[in-house]
């Protein structure tokens, strides 16, 4: 009986630039999900972080426009 021989790939894999994209998106879900995530919080903390600025930055006006005691 003859032993089965097994071709070998001579070439890159054929395929579009969307198969290509989505078995790389495929690969790498983990690193991606990850990623999304820290960008979602750095965006949040950003986006507090301004409103924390901009509250004691009106605090400050306001407290400057105060009229003081006649005295001082």
């Amino acid at each position: 009986m003859p032993d089965v021989m097994v071709r070998k790939r001579l070439g890159r894999r054929t395929g579009d630039w969307k198969f290509r994209l989505n078995r790389w998106f495929y690969r790498n879900r983990p690193k991606i999900a990850v990623l999304a995530a820290f960008a979602v919080a750095c965006v949040l903390g950003l986006v507090a972080a301004s409103m924390g600025v901009q509250n004691l930055g009106s605090g400050a006006a306001q407290a400057e426009t105060t009229p003081s005691a006649p005295g001082q």
